[in-house]
């Protein structure tokens, strides 16, 4: 199935994760997305052109909201948050993805080197160190039960949130997102990140 159906799509399916070896989707035709375009179609006809719009701009909100509260310094201070967000390019979101890096309490400052990290090379010193954090902290949190899956992109590792669905989310589910990787990110050292536990990027 794997040779038949499999892409190699790395974005999606990265070996530095818990239990890679039960992930199916690239074994999958179109990764399992066959079926989303009629899943799409039937929510269309159950909520309609407004329900729909509803949707989206809520989940737009909901994306532009984290990416705020992410980017004000006073408002993680008030949350407790001791390590630092940086949100990709210092902006807002153009739709319900957010793309940003955590840099816990250890590492405090690296986001003040000059060069933004998504305009780092792989090899420079400031990617390599925070390409590190992501992964250490989505393993804990998958194994804390406090998220399933979370993606990683761009050249070297950094979040991804995806709003897909508005549905039963809210500003104070924002708020303990970042609180929870703030929960990780504070036992991360540069010397847990090789551990058993957290497996280094490939």
């Amino acid at each position: 199935m794997r040779e038949m159906n499999g892409c190699q799509a790395t974005y999606c399916f990265q070996e530095d994760k818990n239990f890679p070896e039960e992930d199916m989707g690239d074994m999958t035709l179109h990764c399992s997305r066959k079926a989303d375009s009629f899943k799409l179609w039937l929510l269309w006809k159950a909520v309609g052109d407004a329900g729909m719009a509803h949707r989206v701009d809520e989940a737009v909100r909901l994306a532009r909201r984290f990416a705020a509260i992410a980017m004000d310094q006073s408002a993680l201070r008030d949350l407790g948050v001791e390590g630092t967000f940086v949100v990709w390019r210092s902006q807002q979101p153009f739709y319900c993805n957010v793309c940003f890096y955590y840099v816990p309490p250890c590492l405090k400052g690296l986001e003040e080197g000059g060069t933004p990290f998504w305009e780092m090379g792989k090899e420079e010193e400031g990617a390599v160190r925070i390409s590190r954090v992501a992964p250490y902290i989505k393993n804990r949190m998958q194994r804390a039960g406090t998220c399933g899956m979370m993606g990683f992109c761009g050249q070297h590792n950094h979040f991804r949130l995806v709003i897909a669905s508005p549905i039963g989310l809210n500003e104070s589910d924002m708020l303990q997102l970042i609180c929870d990787i703030d929960t990780h990110g504070k036992s991360y050292t540069e010397q847990t990140q090789g551990q058993p536990g957290s497996p280094p990027r490939q």
